[in-house]
């Protein structure tokens, strides 16, 4: 469960020697060219050097500098209704198998539907599960089904309109009273400043769809880290020190609304969601060639070097920032979903459009198969990885190359000026 995370998450913070304060809430935020100041509740007074806000949609500093932008800008406008339920079936035993390789039940179960899609997340669902509990959301598109005051009729109803998802819930109960939302969405127009900062969470919010918010808060936090060791060094705590941290955040933001309002306007047509689906899945093998790719560098080198690389793509919060020409195809891709939102291209010919733009797309590792983006499955296996490995060393663009094959002098310098600092 997802308390239970965060909690040894926060034991392990304190156990490295942060200090903890619990049950309080900030009452101020003041910020001097030489110091910030943090006011509790309970009267307590911080002082410290730099201000880290981690706080989410209720941002201490995005309310005390007005940041929201308003309209949010972001193309996906969605909301949810969710509770924790205890009795759901397995959706293995109400319906008949389609051939997947694993049973649904074995781990987040998605069910996608024109204008929506649900989660079924159970945490009961092996040997060892201390919780009884399944986690269980319906995000529905804001313009198709605007919100009501009464999330449980609107979770009765929408069983009514699907018999399968009506069999998985029957006799189940909820934990607590169902919770309904208003629009997932918002953005700010700034996340960092002289000695302040912006976490992942409290810079905006997209969509649970793809589960990107934790990975997406690593990303920003493993660029802030060695930023903020160098600004100490130099005591330089300035915006303009951390600006490439609001490049990042943004675009993090920007291509993961792209990459979800593209998914919601697939929920129509099957066809067209296993199409796009697959944009996620070249997105997903991208991020595991850099990520696995300098992990294993460091563990055979000790170079802390191969890390620092990670930062140096000309295009920060993108799938693969070292490479332009995979933002441009995605890019493409979501132009063409737009068409489709638009009504000016069907989705039966909006298909073989993304077979071609992901098929040939120079970032599109030739074991991935993306010309049959009708395939059902998201084939992950080890043997794929194994392919995907053979074909960067002999076949990927220049830019991915060293994420497959360690040499130092391909490293540039000013990673090592990063980590030095």
């Amino acid at each position: 469960m997802r308390a239970d995370i965060d909690q040894y998450l926060f034991r392990a913070a304190v156990g490295y020697g942060a200090v903890a304060r619990e049950g309080v809430r900030v009452s101020g935020v003041d910020i001097t060219a030489d110091h910030a100041v943090v006011q509790l509740t309970d009267g307590t007074v911080l002082r410290s050097e730099y201000v880290i806000d981690a706080t989410g949609r209720t941002s201490v500093l995005a309310n005390a500098y007005g940041l929201r932008e308003e309209p949010c800008r972001f193309k996906t406008d969605s909301r949810t209704i969710f509770t924790h339920m205890r009795g759901v079936r397995p959706y293995d035993s109400v319906e008949e198998s389609s051939g997947q390789p694993n049973l649904w039940h074995q781990g987040t179960l998605h069910h996608l539907f024109d204008g929506g899609w649900m989660w079924v997340i159970p945490f009961d669902n092996h040997a060892g599960s201390e919780s009884d509990l399944v986690s269980v959301g319906l995000n529905l598109d804001s313009a198709r089904f605007p919100r009501t005051r009464e999330p449980q009729r609107e979770w009765d109803a929408f069983l009514d309109r699907y018999p399968a998802i009506k069999r998985q819930f029957a006799g189940a109960e909820a934990a607590f009273p169902w919770v309904s939302t208003g629009r997932t969405q918002f953005s700010s127009r700034q996340t960092v400043g002289d000695r302040w900062i912006l976490m992942s969470h409290a810079a905006g919010a997209i969509d649970a769809l793809f589960s990107r918010g934790m990975a997406n808060t690593m990303a920003v936090i493993e660029t802030f880290v060695p930023t903020y060791l160098a600004a100490r060094a130099e005591g330089d705590f300035s915006a303009a020190r951390f600006a490439p941290l609001d490049v990042l955040n943004q675009n993090i933001l920007d291509n993961n609304d792209k990459l979800i309002a593209g998914s919601y306007i697939a929920f129509r047509d099957f066809d067209l969601w296993r199409a796009w689906s697959k944009m996620w899945y070249l997105a997903w093998n991208l991020g595991v060639i850099r990520v696995a790719g300098s992990y294993y560098q460091y563990v055979e080198t000790a170079d802390p070097a191969v890390l620092a690389r990670l930062h140096q793509g000309p295009l920060p919060g993108s799938f693969c920032p070292e490479l332009p020409s995979a933002q441009r195809q995605f890019e493409e891709c979501f132009a063409v979903m737009e068409r489709v939102q638009r009504g000016t291209l069907s989705a039966a010919d909006a298909v073989p459009e993304l077979a071609y733009l992901l098929g040939d797309g120079e970032a599109s590792p030739s074991p991935l198969n993306l010309h049959d983006v009708l395939r059902r499955w998201h084939d992950g296996s080890q043997e794929t990885q194994k392919l995907i490995y053979d074909w960067g060393r002999t076949a990927a663009p220049a830019a991915l190359r060293p994420y497959f094959h360690y040499d130092r002098a391909t490293i540039p310098k000013a990673a090592e000026a990063v980590v030095t600092a």
